[in-house]
């Protein structure tokens, strides 16, 4: 028998069931639902983010990998080795110079990936 008192074999019995069903699915739904709102909130909240350094037409070491979600000394090797199209700029402390790649090269990352590795030609 069911809530109602109708026998699972008869109309209303099989009704009641799938009416049943249909409530439990109805609460994973909601579930689903606030999870993808709080998903999404914290994606325009990335995009926001991202959108501000838009502006920007350089970016140092550190800035790229934090956009990438990659370490910083991934980045330099990938700058050193050719990966990246970057050019060395004054830190304004002592000798030692910084990469600094540009918003152009930042957009063909995202497009296209790391460029080629150039391998010494042999002799």
């Amino acid at each position: 028998m069911t809530g109602n008192g109708f026998p699972p074999h008869t109309t209303e019995g099989r009704l009641e069931s799938i009416l049943g069903k249909l409530e439990a699915m109805q609460g994973l739904l909601q579930q689903v639902a606030q999870r993808n709102e709080s998903g999404l909130a914290e994606l325009a909240a990335r995009l926001d983010a991202q959108a501000d350094d838009r502006r920007k037409e350089w970016y140092s070491v550190a800035e790229f990998a934090a956009l990438l979600e990659r370490k910083p000394s991934t980045v330099r090797d990938w700058c050193r080795l050719g990966r990246l199209k970057a050019t060395k700029r004054s830190q304004g402390r002592g000798f030692a110079k910084d990469w600094e790649i540009s918003r152009e090269e930042f957009d063909r990352y995202r497009n296209h990936g790391l460029r080629p590795l150039q391998l010494l030609p042999q002799k």
